[in-house]
């Protein structure tokens, strides 16, 4: 009945509040399988895939995503994508990174519809997965484009606190991308080798260093407001 569907939600609420995550979840799960058409429901399957995240189980997030995206995929495209971008970002904590990867290229045509802030975090992510495999070529060229995103851009389209929160994490990648690039030109900058007597080599090296430099100093000139992990790093 449709008062025994609604307990099951209810129920789901409830365990959540008391941080009951594990049976909150599967009470969510029930509900969306018992009435996916409720108004209810993208959320019910919204927060059990945030709560199998939490909870260590990005197998079962991924398939209450895949779920999610049969049920409403045609619906909220915008709001999908962002969940694939946290499944992905969740794989990758657990050094997944081939998961990472295919999440990413799966939705590839629905993070095209996202908001540009979530497209930031999408690139960013799958060059961090594909940096991590090894592919360099590849993820330093999604690197690059999200090192050079203009923030301004960002930043006008804020409209609530969601979208603040989406900025911040879009900030905090491109800060990374950045910092992944003035780590590559440190290095560089170590590498460089002084010959004694060779004012040459003594000119490239200080120019080496002075690019390093200056990669450093554009992840603290992030605006609106440099991310600190990044800057801390820098």
């Amino acid at each position: 009945t449709e008062l025994a569907r609604k307990a099951i939600y209810e129920n789901g609420a409830a365990f959540m509040a008391i941080g009951e995550y594990e049976r909150a979840a599967a009470d969510f799960e029930r509900f969306v399988t018992a009435s996916p058409t409720s108004d209810r429901a993208p959320d019910a399957i919204g927060d059990a895939i945030v709560l199998r995240m939490g909870l260590g189980d990005p197998g079962r997030a991924e398939k209450d995503f895949e779920a999610m995206v049969k049920l409403y995929g045609a619906r909220m495209p915008a709001r999908l994508a962002a969940v694939a971008v946290a499944l992905a970002t969740t794989f990758e904590e657990r050094s997944q990174w081939k998961d990472a990867e295919r999440i990413l290229r799966g939705q590839a045509s629905m993070l095209a519809k996202a908001t540009p802030t979530v497209r930031v975090r999408a690139d960013a992510a799958l060059g961090k997965a594909l940096a991590a495999q090894g592919k360099k070529a590849e993820a330093e060229a999604l690197l690059k484009s999200v090192a050079s995103t203009r923030t301004e851009r960002l930043v006008a389209i804020r409209a609530d606190a969601d979208a603040d929160r989406e900025l911040a994490r879009a900030l905090i990648a491109i800060g990374d991308a950045k910092l992944y690039f003035a780590d590559q030109a440190r290095d560089a900058a170590m590498k460089r080798k002084i010959k004694k007597g060779d004012s040459a080599s003594l000119e490239e090296k200080r120019q080496a260093v002075a690019e390093a430099e200056k990669a450093y100093a554009g992840v603290s000139a992030i605006e609106p407001m440099p991310p600190p992990r990044a800057v801390l790093a820098a």
